[in-house]
């Protein structure tokens, strides 16, 4: 992550004093490339648990991804706003989408999630019932998800731009992609991948009487 900051950090340098030049693109790619890996790379280490449930599934790095994005988009549109060379109505519109495909995909995350097995499935209700209730209500469902598109709707009907609720908005999105994280990690339970031996279960009483 250290090295992908870096190369970004290049890579601005390069476009405000060397705009337009191979070195710039240079980067440019190269950190495309690297922002996309540290994007999507927890995803695909916590898919690689087969011992959680809930984590080892193909749509995980995809979740971490669109969150990642929706962060990004976020982040775009609030610069836009005092920025004109950031182009404020596709910040918005990709900010929108995504939020939809976020929410879309978290319901089907969590579905397949319940489908699976048991352990799954008692992972879904604590997160929906249990310790990371809160979180997953308020954090993701609240402000993750309908509060920004409250907003994206008020912005779209309205057609005006407030810059102290958009930025209500994106803080609110970010706040869900984090407490997305949160839960999937908080309510993630360990299935043996072995059953225990007999002669470790405390319930089986010593024939020996030892």
């Amino acid at each position: 992550m250290s090295f992908s900051c870096s190369l970004c950090g290049v890579q601005i340098a390069l476009s405000h004093w060397l705009p337009g030049t191979v070195w710039e693109i240079l980067f440019k790619v190269l950190a495309g490339v690297m922002a996309t890996g540290v994007l999507v790379y927890t995803g695909f280490v916590l898919n690689s648990v087969k011992a959680v449930s809930l984590w080892n599934s193909p749509l995980l790095p995809l979740l971490f991804a669109t969150c990642g994005l929706l962060g990004g988009f976020g982040v775009s549109t609030m610069i836009a706003l005092y920025d004109s060379q950031v182009d404020l109505h596709a910040a918005e519109t990709g900010s929108t989408f995504l939020l939809i495909v976020n929410a879309l995909l978290i319901a089907v995350y969590l579905w397949r999630a319940v489908r699976r097995d048991e352990t799954g499935k008692i992972s879904v209700v604590d997160q929906m019932r249990g310790k990371a209730a809160p979180a997953f209500w308020i954090g993701v469902i609240v402000l993750g998800i309908a509060a920004p598109l409250v907003v994206a709707l008020f912005g779209y009907f309205s057609g005006e731009v407030v810059p102290a609720v958009l930025m209500t908005g994106v803080i609110c999105e970010m706040i869900g992609g984090l407490s997305v994280r949160y839960c999937l990690l908080k309510v993630g339970i360990y299935r043996p991948l072995f059953s225990r031996p007999s002669y470790l279960n405390p319930s089986i009483s010593n024939p020996r009487g030892v």
